[in-house]
């Protein structure tokens, strides 16, 4: 019920529309949030020069996370199997020195692979996403592993 709730009213006109004013707001919240946060400059070069992009991805939405998280997520439409998207990461992660630290799949949600480099957090998903087929979630995070506070947007978000 709860998922043909959300795909229905994203697919009502009215709903779509206001969804879509809601996301713009949270996409120039995000441009304003990355411009004004070395750290969101730091973690949006990280998850969009240095990783790769799986071939056929198409941007479908950026969006900073909360104050209390240096985080940016990248959403993507793509018809592309699970398994070849979660097979490029894998082998891109390991090669590169980062470590699978959680793998999520076939239950409840989105499929999940989350992959950790100190100082930094890489989940990809797949399903479950709205209008996205794909997200990846790129995380800054503190010397215990939590996630790190960003204090620039702290203090313009009072």
């Amino acid at each position: 019920m709860v998922v043909c709730l959300a795909g229905c009213v994203r697919s009502n006109p009215i709903f779509r529309r206001l969804a879509e004013k809601e996301d713009a707001k949270r996409a120039k919240y995000t441009d304003e949030a990355v411009s004004k946060s070395p750290e969101l400059q730091e973690l949006d070069h990280l998850c969009t020069k240095e990783i790769p992009l799986f071939d056929g991805f198409v941007p479908n939405g950026r969006f900073a996370g909360p104050t209390w998280t240096t985080s940016l997520s990248y959403y993507y439409r793509s018809p592309a199997a699970y398994a070849q998207v979660k097979a490029l990461y894998v082998n891109y992660f390991s090669q590169n020195g980062w470590v699978l630290t959680r793998q999520k799949e076939n239950s409840w949600g989105p499929d999940e692979l989350e992959f950790a480099k100190q100082p930094y957090r890489i989940i990809i998903s797949h399903g479950g996403l709205g209008d996205a087929d794909y997200a990846i979630g790129c995380d800054k995070l503190s010397a215990s592993g939590e996630p790190l506070p960003n204090k620039a947007l702290q203090l313009t978000a009072r």
